[in-house]
């Protein structure tokens, strides 16, 4: 009896569910029923007068007519779309933004922005989907989360951080929603011919009336039909929406002109064009988007959970038995081949070559592509190219995603053994480091300060260069994830400004065994696991070739978020904040269960509007420990940390200054900061890390820390004002010294890996706040 009054609750929540869903779905068939009847009258009244369309290529004149405004574009960073809108009035005026409603576009604001033009910068906005603004193809893009966002940056792209906010039918639901979750923006808010949400469910679900005057909302769920019953007759539904007694212009005076008709015709007219607005309603009564209007949790993309059930796992034992000898001493004896051709291919050769190969090692490429294509047919994958592959004329780069395993190799195989960005120490790897070395590799060296300098460098040479270069194949995620979003690309592939060509990575198996992520399959667990599966199947898709336009030159984040975005689409996942420090800073909160995760997506973009220069701020490191040092733990104010690092005091700076004010005072320790950009410019000199915070917490400057010394480490890591530490400070320096040198300390970390460990989650975590950033971007 209790398990049945525990699944009870469940119970209910399932029945209550489905038959919401039944009666959607009912009510749905209903509609598209009604409307189907009325297609095949029309059709028996005269077919050809049904499916008759009029050509329209030219605009109207009313729609350039010079008094209405200006016509403008701006492509915003978080979505990488580009928008349409038309301004008029002086800049630097109070804003005026003006959402408009289904079917309609920014000329139904006509006559406000003649009337407002001398108090306001009046904007009327094509919403996304709309008129000349983009269009994405999925009706998951035209979620309320998505359409809420595009406000908010289209407000920061005109520079402006409030307005008077004006909305009518669908865009009144979006100023609703602004006005809700961001009521900071809103100046002023005009609401027409919509009400509160929250009233509006409540109102349409005791008021049948109203559920049949909103019935479109369920006819437009289907797909394909609304679209083509909308062009029937030559958008003669359309022309009755704006015409009719019962939908259009009551007031004589007021009515359409035969132009302005003809305009939204236009308009409506063009191919897709009736798609976008449509997929609006789509996402009515989907639960994530009810979900979406609250701030999303972050999940972990660093993570992998594989279920593996007894019966799978009896059947991976099984087959794993006779899959794995087969096919290990097929690959090995395959290897008797393919190694001679690559050493052969290789020798004499740079790790990093500063010129092409010369010809004759480009006749071994043919035959190491097949070896190596027979190499994973053997280890039982099925690979799947779509699309075709773009020849270095057309594009000089790849950029493959999602990163998710070694596996991904198979995209370099199929891509023609291009050369790809590596970190440097993978060619000493036996075997696998002669491969690498055959494909003429940009090679990364995580521990030079200067790495990602002379990598992008390097990148830029060779797509510029008239020599025979080969192609360069990029992972811009930098990391492996889940595959559950595309987190932030880095910049090498898009700072050249040249075209590139998105690269998709898919692998739809019933049982994900090639994820290797940071937690998760160790890769040898992968490998046996894959080897143990009949076959694995790969997709590989070539998309179009990404042209950058002229801002997009200049910015490489915008190139590289605007790619980002649309290899999103494509693959039907989320975009993420997150980057490759992340990683750590997951893997530490973890350890030490502290509530970090929700805050990376916040911070990363507090630290992009910063934008310092971290290719050249190691060289301040040592400036800045001084700084520290003789500040001997003492706190600092904004003013003397926007001195340090001479940056005026902005909205970002105070941000980044709040995450360090642990007490909420307005104070911070300097020293924390220090450590944390030890970290990010030697993240793998953990001898460098650890001097720098002895140094920095060696208040007196004798070389030694005493135990309090040793308390206000451990304090600052962990923020616990009564830690007692008395216990570890005797067991690093013994019963009889007072005081721990260096060397003692280091040596106790090595040997006691425990408080190392702990010691380097408090550095990792300092590192969270301040991790790598793009380059600002010279005009």
């Amino acid at each position: 009896m209790a398990k049945l009054r525990d699944c009870l609750p469940r119970l209910m929540v399932t029945i209550r569910s489905l038959l919401f869903w039944c009666l959607i779905y009912f009510y749905c068939g209903l509609c598209a029923s009604i409307y189907l009847l009325k297609l095949l009258w029309s059709i028996g009244k005269g077919p050809t007068q049904t499916f008759r369309r009029v050509a329209r290529e030219h605009p109207p004149a009313c729609l350039n007519d010079p008094s209405l405004g200006t016509h403008c574009y701006v492509r915003i960073k978080d979505s990488g779309l580009r928008f349409h809108y038309v301004a008029a009035g002086e800049r630097g005026k109070p804003l005026m933004l003006l959402l408009h409603g289904f079917p309609e576009f920014w000329y139904s604001w006509r006559h406000q922005l003649r009337e407002f033009k001398s108090e306001y910068r009046v904007v009327a906005l094509d919403l996304r989907g709309y008129g000349e603004t983009d269009a994405p193809v999925h009706r998951e893009n035209y979620k309320l989360d998505c359409l809420i966002t595009d406000v908010k940056d289209i407000l920061d792209s005109l520079g402006y951080s409030k307005c008077v906010l004006i909305g009518h039918d669908w865009g009144g639901m979006i100023a609703w929603l602004i006005a809700i979750c961001y009521p900071e923006m809103v100046m002023k808010l005009i609401v027409i011919n919509f009400p509160h949400p929250n009233v509006f469910t409540e109102y349409i679900l005791r008021h049948p009336a109203q559920l049949f005057k909103s019935s479109y909302y369920y006819f437009f769920q289907i797909p394909w039909f609304p679209e083509f019953m909308f062009s029937i007759n030559d958008f003669k539904a359309l022309k009755h929406l704006f015409t009719s007694h019962s939908t259009g212009i009551g007031r004589k005076g007021c009515r359409l002109t035969t132009e302005d008709l003809e305009a939204y015709i236009y308009v409506f007219s063009q191919p897709g064009a009736l798609s976008g607005p449509i997929n609006h309603y789509r996402n009515i009564f989907s639960r994530q988007t009810i979900k979406s209007l609250f701030p999303p949790a972050v999940d972990n993309p660093f993570t992998q959970h594989t279920h593996i059930s007894a019966w799978r796992w009896a059947c991976i034992v099984l087959m794993g038995t006779v899959l794995v000898p087969v096919r290990v001493s097929c690959i090995a004896f395959l290897f008797i081949f393919l190694w001679p051709v690559a050493a052969l291919s290789t020798i004499g050769r740079r790790a990093q070559p500063t010129k092409p190969a010369k010809n004759w090692r480009g006749l071994m490429q043919p035959t190491l592509k097949f070896l190596f294509r027979v190499t994973f047919f053997l280890a039982g994958f099925l690979v799947k190219v779509k699309g075709k592959k773009a020849t270095r004329g057309d594009a000089r780069i790849f950029v493959a995603a999602p990163h998710s395993s070694f596996f991904d190799a198979i995209a370099c195989v199929v891509a023609g053994l291009p050369s790809v960005v590596s970190a440097s120490q993978n060619v000493n790897i036996p075997v696998a480091g002669r491969f690498l070395l055959s494909t003429q590799p940009v090679l990364v060296t995580r521990d030079d300060p200067n790495s990602r300098r002379t990598t992008r460098e390097e990148i830029l040479k060779r797509v510029t260069s008239n020599r025979k270069w080969p192609q360069i194949l990029i992972f811009p995620e930098g990391v492996c994830t889940n595959r559950s979003c595309l987190v932030t690309f880095k910049l090498g592939a898009f700072s050249p400004g040249v075209p590139v060509q998105p690269v998709l990575l898919r692998y739809p198996n019933p049982l994900d065994t090639v994820t290797w992520t940071w937690q998760g399959f160790t890769g040898f667990q992968a490998c046996m696991l894959t080897l143990s599966q009949p076959f694995t199947r790969v997709e590989v898709e070539f998309m179009p070739v990404y042209i950058p336009n002229l801002q997009e030159k200049r910015d490489p984040v915008l190139f590289a978020n605007t790619v980002r975005i649309i290899m999103a689409n494509a693959l039907g996942v989320p975009v993420t904040d997150h980057t490759y420090e992340d990683c750590r800073l997951m893997i530490s909160a973890g350890n030490l269960q502290l509530p970090m995760e929700a805050g990376l997506v916040e911070f990363t973009k507090v630290s992009q509007n910063l934008k310092l220069d971290w290719d050249n701020i190691h060289q301040c490191l040592d400036k800045y420990a001084e700084i520290a040092v003789a500040s001997k733990g003492g706190k600092i104010g904004i003013e003397e940390f926007a001195n340090y690092l001479k940056l005026p005091i902005s909205e970002p700076l105070q941000q980044l200054f709040a995450l360090f004010d642990r007490n909420k005072d307005g104070t911070i320790d300097f020293r924390e900061y220090v450590i944390g950009l030890t970290v990010l410019c030697n993240p793998v000199n953990t001898e460098k890390i650890l001097q720098m915070s002895f140094k920095l917490f060696d208040l007196d400057k004798d070389g030694f820390i005493t135990e309090q010394e040793l308390a206000a480490i451990l304090r600052a890591a962990f923020g616990v004002p009564d830690l007692d530490v008395s216990t570890l400070f005797r067991e690093i320096a013994g019963p009889d010294s007072d005081h721990i040198s260096y060397r003692t300390f280091k040596t106790f970390a090595l040997k006691h890996p425990v408080y190392a460990k702990l010691f380097s989650s408090y550095l990792d975590l300092q590192a969270a706040y301040v991790y790598s950033l793009p380059q600002p971007v010279q005009a």
